[in-house]
């Protein structure tokens, strides 16, 4: 009879300890949907072979959601520079003449600062003195010490 509970004992635990194991390592139906075809798709080959297209692919999906993030991410922060620019052009009163003799000498200046700084992002401090130089060419006296107060209270941080 002890032997008897002893078995059963090891049963269960045995039993418990594969539903730990299954749950621990995250196996979900298409994790084995995506197992049976690669195994299907891999007759013939060596294990060696299996793992590194296993891996190929995994690490592909990772890449590709890796770049879709950073995407999102560049396009989020291109949104952020837009409405950031759009509310200096109207606190600073800017004309349409104004603001697009800007915009073509700021890409201008971007660009150039690019080539010459291999992709190198501006920083802040760098930005500013960009664009000071540019509106004091376009600004009257007036805009541009409104500039100058407005560039101050929307400094970004880091960069």
């Amino acid at each position: 009879m002890r032997k008897q509970e002893i078995m059963k004992n090891i049963s269960v635990l045995l039993v418990a300890s594969s539903l730990t194991l299954l749950t621990a390592c995250g196996g979900t139906q298409s994790t084995t949907t995506d197992e049976k075809q690669t195994t299907t798709n891999n007759r013939g080959r060596s294990n060696s072979e299996i793992s590194a297209t296993t891996n190929s692919t995994t690490g592909s999906r990772q890449s590709a959601r890796q770049n879709e993030a950073a995407a999102a991410m560049a396009s989020e922060r291109a949104a952020e520079e837009q409405a950031r620019m759009q509310r200096m052009y109207s606190d600073l009163d800017l004309d349409d003449g104004q603001i697009s003799r800007f915009e073509s000498e700021w890409k201008s200046a971007e660009t150039a600062w690019k080539r010459s700084n291999r992709q190198k992002e501006m920083n802040n401090y760098e930005r500013t003195e960009l664009q000071d130089r540019i509106f004091r060419d376009i600004l009257d006296d007036r805009q541009f010490e409104k500039y100058q107060k407005w560039a101050r209270e929307n400094a970004r941080s880091g960069n």
